[in-house]
């Protein structure tokens, strides 16, 4: 197969990879970042630094070809969930300064950009590195950036039906469930390395 025909097949792929329910991590990163922003900018800025987060550690891995344990992974994806929730929650006003937000974004996306490593390496053999790359993380950015967009349109639709008070309550009652969720799923994962 050609690069272009690698290319939209990877494309195909990392557009999947968000818009399925098995992307929970995804799906609840992306809820964060859009209870921690109002403003829909911001959102595409922050969607899209962790994109490169997850680009760059995907990339480096798959050429350096280091093997991290899943479950370790895992547990570190998790528990990136559980730091950025509980800073929307405990309202941890350091990290939330711009230099700081978009290195943890980054830093976010470096995490979750080593979850994908093992399954594409299994399917890598007979494609191109950098259409795979490339075409993979194009159709992660565009599925985050779609689904971002959906989350905010919600927000939007709640803030303007709810009064502030129970906006806030309910943004805080999300970051925080979804704190705990991760928290007992990185909790499992630990121990099923061990």
């Amino acid at each position: 197969m050609g690069f272009w025909n690698d290319f939209s097949f990877w494309f195909v792929f990392g557009c999947r990879h968000i818009i399925n329910i098995n992307a929970w991590d995804h799906l609840s990163i992306l809820m964060l970042l859009v209870l921690n922003t109002q403003k829909i900018q911001t959102i595409l800025l922050q969607i899209s630094a962790f994109t490169i987060g997850h680009a760059l550690s995907l990339t480096a891995f798959l050429i350096l070809k280091f093997k991290i344990p899943s479950c370790l992974i895992e547990w570190l994806i998790g528990m990136t969930l559980v730091g950025y929730s509980f800073t929307i929650v405990f309202k941890i006003k350091r990290l939330k300064t711009f230099k700081y937000h978009y290195i943890l974004i980054i830093g976010f996306g470096l995490c979750h950009g080593l979850g994908f490593i093992q399954p594409i390496q299994l399917l890598l053999s007979s494609q191109s590195l950098w259409s795979t790359i490339l075409g993979f993380n194009f159709g992660v950015e565009l599925a985050q950036l779609v689904v971002s967009c959906l989350f905010f349109l919600f927000y939007l639709l709640l803030y303007t039906l709810c009064n502030h008070r129970v906006y806030t309550i309910l943004g805080y009652s999300i970051s925080l469930s979804i704190g705990i969720f991760a928290l007992l799923v990185s909790l499992q994962r630990l121990f099923v390395c061990f």
